[in-house]
């Protein structure tokens, strides 16, 4: 992601945050908008229906009029007084329009007529610009939805024709007098629903929405900013704390935030591989040291017989020199190959997918070491069709070390035990020696280990071999310890039955 958008983590989270909220406020200021658009204009469109009505049932007959506003005659005023307006005669004429119609738009056909008693449909007129130079001019550029209605008026209300003014009663006689029983005439009344509340309500949201969405935008990102350089704070004292964390210094551990969150999850993590990794650069330590305290025993005596041989060839026994200098030939050899099935157990190994059958394995190793023959006596008890899945020539290892160790502290016999329940197959290897003290049954798996009593490691084994079996072991998903026994030692691996096919 850095690579087509190279900004760290803080500027990202702030330049998202303040992108959502842009998006987020625009589309809602649009919304409120049109809201406000809307409504506004419902209530222009009910105001002019409400003129309308409000003309229709005006009672024009046996009145006197004695102006269009004079200010103690309330019945001189009529609901289309200030409105934009137009009185359309059934001949088409136009009795009467408001001041800005006639004062802008003199050459502006009359709307046409309807017919006596018939609805009259809405419609829209659109607006240029004005025959007559003004700032007054509300109707220039501008489209209007028009209302209309189907009057009778009183002819004296309609004579003469093609007057205007701000009122409906503008340009009539003064006083003017209605008879009771007058004669009407057929007119159409049109009033045009002014946009004029809606603009001014616009206009308002307008300002609203272009100030307020760039600050409600600074002010989001801001605080993205600000909480997101205060959620980062942690990881970036962690990798400070990382960097300063070399090979002579696994010691040190990074900071956890107070915060259960996810950062103090990842703090408790990384201390807990760094844990990890200090053990295992001590293991390796210690397993360097003792392959070089292992290695430096047979080197030290195959270069003091060779000294020897070279000070005094003459008197030399050198079938005798030869023979000690191959026995420490093949325990380096010995030592080689064990420290080198190690390193691979050690490393990443696929899961085994063969089939070993551990029983005939374990009769075959108990024929071997009976015909190779010895002082201790090799016994074998294991149940047919025990089957495990893994890799032949490791099993093999798991169960030669076990024997190589217990013939080595026998006394006088091993038993070799294979058993089968549903899940597992159990193998066992007893020998009848000092058995191992309780403290001691982990630290014997452990690499080069010696211990202090009659199960010393003599000059037969590597010191190797009980972790190569516990390794091989785990490798295929068993288990490998050392279990109760009155007197001798009782090494039990546990392994899963493979299915059956």
């Amino acid at each position: 992601m850095r690579d087509w958008w190279p900004l760290p983590t803080r500027a990202r989270s702030a330049l998202v945050a303040g992108l959502a909220c842009a998006f987020a406020f625009t589309l809602g200021g649009l919304w409120a908008r049109h809201f406000v658009e809307v409504r506004t204009m419902e209530q222009s469109r009910f105001l002019t229906t409400q003129a309308l009505t409000g003309f229709l049932f005006t009672r024009f007959e046996g009145t006197r009029y004695d102006g269009p506003n004079p200010p103690d005659s309330p019945v001189a005023h009529t609901s289309l007084d200030g409105a934009t307006f137009e009185v359309v005669l059934g001949s088409g004429q136009v009795a009467v329009r408001s001041q800005n119609l006639a004062t802008y738009y003199p050459g502006q056909a009359p709307l046409p007529p309807a017919a006596p008693n018939q609805h009259v449909p809405d419609r829209t007129v659109t607006f240029g610009r004005g025959a007559v130079a003004g700032v007054d001019n509300n109707l220039e550029d501008r489209t209007f939805e028009v209302e209309g209605l189907s009057v009778r008026l009183p002819v004296e209300l309609v004579t003469p024709p093609g007057r205007s003014g701000h009122f409906f009663f503008s340009g009539l006689p003064t006083p003017l007098a209605v008879p009771e029983h007058p004669e009407y005439v057929n007119a159409t009344v049109y009033v045009f629903v002014e946009p004029y509340y809606t603009e001014r309500a616009l206009g308002g949201v307008d300002v609203a929405l272009w100030i307020g969405i760039p600050l409600s935008v600074l002010f989001v990102a801001a605080a993205a900013w600000t909480i997101a350089g205060r959620a980062l704070r942690p990881v970036g004292a962690i990798r400070a704390e990382m960097a300063e964390i070399g090979e002579h210094a696994l010691q040190r551990r990074v900071p956890v935030p107070a915060a259960r969150d996810e950062i103090a999850d990842l703090a408790t993590t990384t201390n807990t591989t760094l844990d990890r990794l200090q053990l295992a650069m001590r293991q390796q330590q210690q397993f360097v040291a003792d392959a070089s305290h292992e290695l430096r025993s047979p080197l030290a005596g195959l270069r003091t017989w060779l000294d020897i041989a070279r000070s005094h060839p003459d008197q030399a026994d050198w079938p005798s020199i030869t023979g000690r200098a191959l026995g420490d030939i093949d325990r380096l050899q010995s030592l080689v190959a064990d420290l080198l099935l190690l390193a691979e157990q050690d490393g990443e190994h696929r899961r085994p997918t063969g089939f070993v059958d551990l029983a005939a394995l374990a009769e075959e190793q108990s024929a071997e070491r009976r015909y190779l023959g010895g002082d201790v006596e090799i016994q074998c008890q294991a149940d047919p069709d025990s089957l495990v899945q893994g890799h032949s020539e490791q099993l093999e290892r798991v169960l030669r070390n076990l024997l190589d160790n217990a013939v080595r502290h026998a006394e006088s016999t091993v038993s070799v035990t294979v058993s089968i329940d549903a899940a597992t197959v159990v193998l066992e290897v007893r020998d009848d020696g000092p058995g191992i003290p309780a403290t001691d049954r982990e630290r014997v798996f452990d690499r080069f280990t010696r211990l202090d009593d009659a199960r010393a490691r003599d000059a037969g084994g590597t010191g190797l071999g009980l972790a190569i079996a516990r390794t091989i072991t785990r490798r295929h998903g068993g288990t490998l310890r050392v279990a109760d026994s009155p007197v001798s030692a009782r090494f039990v691996a546990t392994f899963p039955r493979a299915p059956e096919s």
